[in-house]
C-alpha cells in the first residue's frame, strides 16, 4: 500500500478517542445519577428516623399526662380538692393534644398497638373519669374498681406501643445507617471505575494524539537548529498525519530557502565586490582631472591675485569650493561602497558664511534662468556646532532644486530663524510645486515628482534626501510643505549643539 493510501486511510482522532470518552461520559452521568438517588435515599431514611423519634418523645409525653391525670382525679374523688379537678382537665387537654402531635408524626403510620392504646385510654376517660368528675350522682359514679381495671389496661396498652415505637425507631436508624453505608459504597465504586477510565482514556490520548505530536515537536527542534533532511513521522490519526505532511513541506521549503539564501549571499558578496571595484575605479578616474583643475585654479589665483575685479575673484571662489565638494563627495562615494561613513568633525560653524557660499555657487544657475534668490538679514551672527561640508552641501542641494523648479524670472526666499536652541533654515520658491498624492514620497531615494519628469527638469532625486540626512545627523529633522503650481517650502531644522 502506498504512503498516500495509508495516510487516507488513517481515522481521526475524534473516532479514536470516542469508544472511551463515551464510556467516560457514562460511568460520569451513572456517577451523578448514583450520588443524587444516594443522597435522596440517605435524606428520607435520615427524616424517616427523625419523625420516629419525635413521635416517641411525643408518646413519653402522653404517659406522663396519663399519669398526671389519673393522680388529679383520685385527689378530687378520694379528697374533694378541687384543684385535683382543675389538674385533671388540664391533663386530659394536654394528653389529647399530644395525640393530634403524635398522629402528625407518624403521617398517618399508626400501628395497632398505638390504635388499642388510644382505645384503652378513651376506656377510661369515658368510662370512669368523665362520671368520676361529678361525684354527687351516686348512680352514675363507677366503683373504684372498675376504674381501676381500665387505667391498668390503659397502662398495658401504652406500655405495648412505647416497646413498639422504641422498636420501630431502632429498625429506622438501622436502616438509615445502613443506607449510607450502601450508597458510599456505590460511589465509591462508580467512582473507582470512572478513575480506571479515565486512566485508561488518558493512555489512550497518549497514544493517539501524545506520542506522535512530541515526534513532530522533536522534528521540528531539529530543523530550528537547521540539522538537514529531518523530516517528521507521518503516523498517528488523520490529523496529526496532515499536520506532520504540511510540516515536512515546510521543512523542504526550508531548505530550498536556505540554499538559494546560499546563493544570494554568495551573490550580494560578488556584487558588493563589484560595487567597491566600481566605485574605487570612479573616484579614481574622477580624483585624477579633479586633481588637476584644482591645482590650475590655485595656480589662477596665485597668478593672478590682486588684478581680477572682484566678480572673477567670486567666480574663481566658486570653482574651487565646487572642485572641494566634488572632491568631498568622491570620498564618501568610496566609504559608502565599503559600508562606512566619513567621521564627522563638528566644528564651531558660522551660518551666514556657508549660507552665502551656497548662493554663490547657485547663482551662475539662477542668473542664466533670471531666478532672483534673495536671502532675509540675519540678525546677528549665527554660530552652531556643525560639519560645515555636510551642512553646506545639504544647503546647496536645496538652493539648487529650488532655482531648479522655479519658472524663468522667478524668485526664491530664504530666511534664517535663530533660537535658544534651534536654528530654522526655510527656503521657498514659487514654482511647479509637487502633487499632495506624491508627497509622501518625498525625500525617498531617487524619487522625482511626475509634474517634474513631465517638464524634463533634470536631477537624480537624492538632494533632498541629502539633506534630510544632514539635518538629522546634526540634530535636527526636514520638513516640506508644497502646493502643486503653487511652489514648495523645505525648512531645515538643526540643533545650535548637535553632537
Amino acid at each position: 500500500m502506498s504512503a498516500d493510501a495509508s495516510v487516507g486511510d488513517a481515522p481521526p482522532a475524534g473516532r479514536l478517542l470516542a469508544p472511551i470518552l463515551a464510556l467516560l461520559a457514562a460511568l460520569m452521568a451513572v456517577l451523578a445519577l448514583a450520588g443524587v438517588s444516594a443522597t435522596v435515599a440517605v435524606q428520607r431514611a435520615d427524616e424517616h428516623t427523625t419523625h420516629l423519634r419525635e413521635a416517641e418523645i411525643e408518646h413519653l409525653r402522653i404517659g406522663r399526662a396519663l399519669a398526671t391525670a389519673e393522680s388529679a382525679l383520685t385527689r378530687w374523688v378520694d379528697q374533694g380538692d378541687r384543684s385535683g379537678l382543675r389538674d385533671f382537665r388540664d391533663a386530659r387537654v394536654y394528653l389529647l393534644e399530644r395525640r393530634v402531635d403524635l398522629a402528625r408524626e407518624l403521617d398517618g403510620d399508626r400501628s395497632a398497638a398505638l390504635e388499642a392504646e388510644d382505645e384503652a385510654v378513651d376506656a377510661w376517660l369515658d368510662g370512669y373519669a368523665a362520671a368520676a368528675e361529678d361525684p354527687t350522682d351516686d348512680a352514675t359514679t363507677p366503683s373504684r374498681a372498675r376504674g381501676a381495671a381500665l387505667l391498668d389496661t390503659a397502662d398495658e396498652a401504652y406500655d405495648v406501643a412505647a416497646d413498639r415505637l422504641t422498636v420501630a425507631v431502632d429498625s429506622a436508624a438501622t436502616r438509615a445507617t445502613w443506607t449510607f453505608r450502601v450508597a458510599v459504597g456505590a460511589l465509591v465504586a462508580l467512582g473507582a471505575l470512572a478513575v480506571l477510565a479515565a486512566q485508561r482514556g488518558r493512555s489512550r490520548l497518549v497514544q493517539v494524539l501524545v506520542t506522535p505530536l512530541a515526534r513532530l515537536e522533536a522534528a521540528t527542534q531539529h530543523s530550528g537548529r537547521r540539522q538537514p533532511g529531518v523530516r517528521a513521522p507521518v503516523d498517528g490519526p488523520a490529523e496529526v498525519r496532515a499536520i506532520a505532511r504540511a510540516i515536512n513541506d515546510l521543512l523542504g521549503a526550508q531548505e530550498r530557502a536556505r540554499a538559494a539564501e546560499r546563493r544570494l549571499q554568495g551573490d550580494q558578496r560578488a556584487l558588493d565586490a563589484a560595487r567597491h571595484d566600481f566605485a574605487s575605479n570612479v573616484s579614481h578616474e574622477l580624483r585624477t582631472p579633479l586633481t588637476t583643475i584644482h591645482g590650475q585654479l590655485e595656480v589662477v589665483a596665485d597668478e593672478f591675485e590682486g588684478r581680477m575685479d572682484p566678480r572673477h575673484e567670486r567666480m574663481l571662489a566658486a570653482a574651487q569650493r565646487n572642485v572641494e565638494r566634488l572632491t568631498t563627495l568622491i570620498d564618501d562615494l568610496l566609504l559608502s561602497a565599503d559600508g562606512s561613513q566619513r567621521a564627522t568633525a563638528l566644528l564651531d560653524t558660522d551660518l551666514g558664511s556657508l549660507l552665502a557660499a551656497s548662493v554663490a555657487d547657485v547663482a551662475l544657475a539662477a542668473g542664466a534662468r533670471g531666478v532672483r534668490i534673495e536671502v532675509a538679514p540675519l540678525r546677528g551672527s549665527v554660530v552652531l556646532r556643525a560639519d560645515p561640508p555636510a551642512l553646506q552641501r545639504a544647503i546647496t542641494d536645496l538652493l539648487s532644486n529650488a532655482v531648479k523648479f522655479s519658472r524663468d524670472g522667478g524668485l526664491v526666499e530664504v530666511q534664517v530663524v535663530a533660537g535658544a536652541h534651534e536654528v530654522q533654515v526655510m527656503v521657498t520658491d514659487h514654482g511647479i510645486g509637487v502633487p499632495s498624492a506624491e508627497q509622501p514620497l518625498l525625500g525617498t531615494r531617487f524619487f522625482r515628482a511626475s509634474n517634474a519628469v513631465r517638464l524634463e527638469i533634470a536631477g537624480t532625486g537624492l538632494g533632498l534626501r541629502r539633506a534630510r540626512t544632514a539635518a538629522v545627523r546634526h540634530g535636527g529633522d526636514l520638513v516640506v510643505r508644497s502646493v502643486e503650481d503653487e511652489g514648495t517650502t523645505v525648512t531645515v531644522r538643526l540643533s545650535t549643539g548637535a553632537r
